[in-house]
C-alpha cells in the first residue's frame, strides 16, 4: 500500500469513530457515558494489594547512639507474604536477619574494651553487659515490626545499658 492510501484509510477510521461517538453521546448524553457501564463499582483491594498500598510510602529509621538506620519501603515490602487463607504477614525470618544485621553492626556489650580514666590510668572492661545490645531472641511482634506511617524509633528490644567490672591498668 502506498503512504497516501494509508493516510487516506487512517482519516477514514477516525470519521468513523467521531461519527460513532456522536451517536453514542446523543443516546447517553455524553460520549463517554455511552462507552462507560453505569453504576460500576470498584474492585475491592485484596489483602496483599492493600498491604502494599499501606507499606508502600513508609521509611522508618531506627536510632542507634549518633547513627541512624533507615528500613525503606522497598525492603518493607519484599517482607510482605500471603499466606493460605488470604492473610497478609510480614516474612519472620527476614525481619529477624534485619534484625541480626544490626546486632552485629552496633552490639558493644561483651566486648572488652578500654577506657581512659580522669586518674590517668587506662581500665578495661572484659565482663559484664555493659554497652549496647540487640536482642534477636524478642517476639515476633516487637521485632522490626513496620508501623503503618513513617517514623523514627529505637532498635528493636534493644535493652538500657548497663556497668560491668572494670580492671584497672597503669598508663
Amino acid at each position: 500500500m502506498e503512504r497516501k492510501q494509508c493516510y487516506m484509510l487512517l482519516g477514514a477510521f477516525c470519521l468513523i469513530a467521531i461519527l460513532v461517538m456522536g451517536v453514542l453521546g446523543c443516546v447517553s448524553g455524553s460520549p463517554i457515558g455511552g462507552l462507560a457501564a453505569k453504576n460500576v463499582k470498584p474492585v475491592p483491594l485484596t489483602p496483599m494489594e492493600q498491604a502494599q498500598k499501606d507499606y508502600a510510602s513508609v521509611t522508618i529509621t531506627y536510632q542507634i547512639g549518633d547513627a541512624s538506620e533507615v528500613l525503606d519501603s522497598d525492603r518493607i515490602l519484599s517482607w510482605l507474604k500471603e499466606n493460605e487463607d488470604g492473610s497478609v504477614t510480614f516474612d519472620e525470618q527476614q525481619a529477624k536477619a534485619f534484625v541480626k544485621s544490626l546486632a552485629e553492626k552496633y552490639d558493644t556489650a561483651y566486648t572488652t574494651r578500654t577506657f581512659h580514666t580522669t586518674s590517668g590510668h587506662d581500665i578495661q572492661i572484659t565482663q559484664g553487659d555493659y554497652g549496647w545490645r540487640i536482642s534477636c531472641s524478642c517476639s515476633p511482634q516487637k521485632r522490626a515490626r513496620p508501623a503503618s506511617q513513617s517514623t523514627r524509633r529505637q532498635p528493636p528490644c534493644t535493652p538500657r545499658t548497663t556497668g560491668a567490672r572494670a580492671t584497672s591498668r597503669s598508663a
